[in-house]
């Protein structure tokens, strides 16, 4: 069972991404990118939404993950919190065993970031990822911990228009979109930085566990811009399906893996509306 898709995968998929991250490039130069700052116009989600998701080998199950979302008060600005947790089931456990939590906050009235933080457990290995954004001087504040070796390092970045792997997909489910449409937005993770690139290629009625919906296939695309590591970033395959509608819920994601693919689907879902999505078919 690879280590990086699980990892990045089911962030992957929220994003609409995600090791960091798939699918990637080699690195670029280090430097500034622009990136365009979007206006949203509507919220796609509301407090009390879950998702929960299931991850499959090559047809084997092999883990799975849930997303919610929150709201709350931070340095008295109202607040979206959105939330992850993934983790290998008990078979898989035996030979590799994985659990990943996250959660972000963000500005409701902006829907930018403030802070991020990503927990990485890996057998016993183990890393502990945040990141605090201030959009006014442009920068993130970035810190990396491997709590099993006791060691730490920080770097701050320097960033247009930036987001978290976490809290993009939320942001991109805001935006409308239609077969044709690109989009591209900066990510911050794991002290680096990331310019990440999405199209809308097709529309496709597709069916997952939680049922079957009119969707949008998209092909996402990640570069790594700047970073302290000199090492690339490994290329890879991915295609995600979101719900054709106005709520843009991530519903599948299919990726290459070291053989065959990873697919990672839509089990079940709660909207924080109550209502049913108008994509979803009878």
């Amino acid at each position: 069972m690879p280590v990086v898709p699980l990892r990045v995968l089911f962030v992957l998929l929220l994003l609409l991404c995600l090791g960091v991250m798939a699918p990637a490039k080699r690195p670029t130069a280090a430097g500034r990118t622009s990136s365009p700052a979007y206006r949203i116009t509507r919220v796609a989600f509301a407090p009390g939404e879950v998702f929960e998701y299931s991850v499959t080998w090559n047809g084997i199950p092999a883990a799975d993950g849930s997303a919610w979302v929150e709201q709350s008060v931070h340095d008295g600005k109202d607040c979206y919190d959105f939330n992850l947790i993934t983790k290998t089931n008990s078979v898989v456990d035996i030979l590799w065993k994985m659990r990943d939590s996250g959660k972000s906050s963000v500005d409701a009235a902006t829907l930018l970031p403030t802070r991020h933080l990503f927990i990485h457990q890996e057998n016993e290995r183990r890393r502990r990822y945040t990141a605090t954004f201030d959009h006014e001087k442009k920068v993130a504040d970035c810190l990396r911990q491997l709590l099993d070796k006791g060691r730490e390092d920080r770097v701050r970045l320097s960033c247009e228009f930036a987001f978290d792997p976490i809290s993009a997909p939320y942001f991109l489910r805001c935006l409308d979109w239609k077969v044709g449409d690109r989009r591209e937005l900066e990510l911050v993770e794991d002290n680096a930085r990331y310019h990440f690139t999405i199209q809308a290629l097709a529309a496709e009625e597709i069916a997952v566990p939680a049922g079957k919906f009119r969707s949008i296939k998209m092909r996402p695309v990640l570069t790594r811009i700047a970073s302290r590591s000199k090492k690339p970033v490994a290329a890879k395959e991915a295609e995600i399906w979101v719900s054709d509608d106005d709520y843009h819920i991530p519903l599948k994601l299919k990726t290459a893996s070291f053989v065959g693919h990873i697919y990672v689907e839509l089990a079940s879902f709660k909207l924080g509306t109550g209502e049913k999505p108008p994509s979803m078919c009878e």
